[in-house]
């Protein structure tokens, strides 16, 4: 194989705008005399700070959690709906819907069905709301207190909710993220 099938020119490798470009050809053959090219420079002025992409960062992390508490309320709010089952049963066998014969429930049997499945749907929704209004506060960025309660709440519901929770959590506790909630609570201060 000679040297003219795998000349330098044929092959270059992709140089991109934040790295100096330097020529294989510079180093090739090398000479004491001749010294190598000099990097080319760019000369810009980078946009942002390290702590303004920090903060825009944080601000993508609070939109994710925003969304997340909502899509979270609205699976909470769902299967919160199922103890109606339970609920049209119990109210069943108080009517006498079910049949007064000698095989029919007792009708505490149906008070039972009736309290127990009332407690899990209003607790369900209760929380459903709760997380929904958490989203909301997270997205225009106040009612720390609120949406940190709810982070710490959410975590008991496995395993959507922990997991939620976790995430907020972490989020939530960062100095920068209360900083932000603290200049839109000076800013706004009626919400």
């Amino acid at each position: 194989m000679t040297d003219d099938k795998f000349s330098n020119e044929n092959y270059r490798p992709p140089a991109t705008d934040d790295r100096p470009r330097y020529r294989f050809e510079d180093y090739e053959d090398y000479d004491a005399a001749q010294p190598p090219a000099t990097a080319y420079q760019t000369n810009y002025a980078p946009t942002r700070g390290a702590t303004d992409q920090e903060r825009l960062k944080d601000e993508k992390h609070l939109d994710q959690l925003s969304l997340g508490f909502k899509i979270y309320a609205a699976v909470n709010a769902l299967f919160s709906s199922f103890p109606i089952i339970h609920l049209v049963l119990g109210i069943a066998m108080v009517s006498g819907a079910m049949g007064g014969g000698r095989d029919a429930p007792p009708a505490f049997m149906g008070w039972f069905f009736i309290i127990v499945a009332a407690a899990f749907i209003l607790f369900g929704y209760a929380v459903s709301i709760c997380s929904f209004y958490a989203g909301r506060f997270i997205k225009e960025r106040r009612n720390y207190t609120f949406c940190f309660v709810m982070s710490c709440i959410s975590c008991m519901f496995m395993p959507l909710g922990t997991v939620l929770g976790i995430f907020s959590l972490i989020v939530l506790s960062r100095d920068p993220v209360k900083d932000i909630f603290k200049k839109n609570a000076e800013e706004n201060p009626l919400g």
